[in-house]
């Protein structure tokens, strides 16, 4: 390719970076506060752009629901969007819903 018309490239997470930041997450708060480890990882995400969506919307299920709820908060603070947050009974249809948000050009 010629300079200039390669696309850029967003960094995306690995999946043990992914689960570090999560982790850091799970309190679900202080993402605006760069002095905590919740708005550091946030900052990492954001930093991401929409190429951290997909793997924010694959925790949505996870076994442990401090994950899931942490990935929809996230996901809410970075696209203005309103999602339920996650349990047992909608957990599935909730990542579904983000799925599909996804799909149609994250609008």
């Amino acid at each position: 390719t010629s300079s200039g018309t390669a696309p850029r490239s967003v960094p995306v997470a690995d999946s043990g970076q992914m689960a570090q930041l999560m982790e850091s997450l799970r309190s679900g708060g202080a993402y605006e506060d760069p002095s905590r480890p919740e708005g550091q990882a946030f900052a990492q995400l954001k930093g991401m752009g929409k190429g951290a969506y997909p793997q924010l919307i694959g925790y949505i299920d996870n076994e442990d629901p401090g994950l899931g709820k942490a990935a929809v908060n996230v996901l809410k603070a970075l696209t203005g969007r309103a999602s339920p947050s996650p349990n047992e009974a909608n957990k599935a249809q909730i990542k579904a819903d983000w799925q599909k948000w996804l799909q149609e050009g994250a609008k």
